[in-house]
């Protein structure tokens, strides 16, 4: 399961933070995972796609492997829109309406 949440470049930093918290949150306070079980891991420059501008793994202790990959979140800037827009030719710029500005949304993606 994934989530593609598109918001303005120049916040994506700020959102990055904002769904590390949240899955977090939704792992230990909703399903109820205990918090010493699991870790944040940022991922190595060498690590990382070529289009990510960051990612980060919530590692779960798993009994039998240790810790692995629980959820991963990254900072997929504007590549797929980008990408997309030139597959099909469809401009995929939004249109702030307050501020009348008009950008290629950069994307977090919050991975299960």
């Amino acid at each position: 399961m994934e989530i593609e949440y598109f918001c303005e470049p120049g916040t994506e930093g700020e959102w990055m933070e904002t769904w590390k918290k949240a899955c977090k949150d939704f792992i230990v306070n909703i399903i109820g995972i205990k918090e010493e079980n699991l870790t944040f891991r940022e991922h190595e420059k060498d690590e990382l796609s070529h289009y990510s501008a960051g990612t980060y793994d919530i590692d779960y202790d798993y009994p039998s492997i240790g810790f692995s990959e629980l959820c991963g979140i990254a900072s997929r800037t504007d590549f797929d829109l980008k990408a997309h827009m030139e597959a099909t030719r469809e401009d995929m710029a939004y249109l702030d309406p307050y501020t009348n500005k008009k950008y290629i949304p950069y994307v977090i993606e919050p991975s299960l």
